[in-house]
């Protein structure tokens, strides 16, 4: 969500930039199993399991070029960098982590008029 311009280049290519924020819905099953061998029979240890949901918030910023190979196709590349967090999660004494922070994009596409 967030504003949107476009700039033209010349006759047939134009950039484009757009950034604001960032929304990323998180629902995670999360589980382990520690295990240790004893005299070559497995032994489980311990076990945990969790479940979690959660919904973060960051920004993104992108930039967009596109070229008219005629009136009606067009070829389109981009890139876009998302930042929205860490998403955190325990189960028992255990922790999982996923960084959402750094996320690059980037796109290759063919558009068409009509």
């Amino acid at each position: 969500l967030g504003p949107y311009a476009e700039f033209p280049l010349a006759r047939c290519v134009t950039i484009s930039f757009s950034g604001g924020l960032a929304l990323l819905y998180v629902d995670s099953d999360f589980q382990y199993q520690e295990t240790a061998p004893v005299s070559g029979v497995s032994t489980m240890l311990r076990a945990g399991t969790g479940s979690r949901s959660e919904t973060l918030v960051g920004g993104y910023v992108a930039a967009n070029l596109s070229v008219a190979l005629s009136e009606s196709w067009r070829i389109l590349v981009g890139v876009q960098y998302q930042s929205v967090g860490t998403f955190t999660q325990q189960a028992g004494d255990k922790q999982a982590e996923i960084d959402f922070g750094k996320t690059v994009y980037a796109t290759v596409g063919l558009g068409f008029s009509f």
